[in-house]
């Protein structure tokens, strides 16, 4: 439960701090956290906002079943991401 892939902002990007110097393990977060996210919509059953790493599109959306996907957003890092995800779900 240690581990910062446990991190409860791994599910919640919204939560990560990593971008405040928060971090369980900083040096993983600057790998996964603190790099350049996108904020998408991708169909697959229905339409899903997401967020994932640059370095995983298109991987994620083929993950999810998503038959189209477009990005919406680009960000510096995870939290802010997550914000607007969070702006966007509404």
């Amino acid at each position: 439960m240690k581990l910062p892939q446990t991190d409860p902002s791994v599910i919640n990007t919204e939560k990560n701090q990593a971008h405040l110097g928060i971090s369980r393990d900083m040096e993983w977060s600057k790998k996964h956290d603190l790099i350049e996210h996108v904020v998408y919509l991708a169909l697959s059953g229905g339409l899903k906002v997401g967020v994932t790493r640059h370095t995983q599109v298109p991987t994620r959306w083929i993950d999810q079943g998503a038959h189209s996907a477009i990005e919406l957003a680009r960000t510096p890092h995870r939290n802010l991401a997550g914000q607007v995800e969070v702006e966007l779900k509404k």
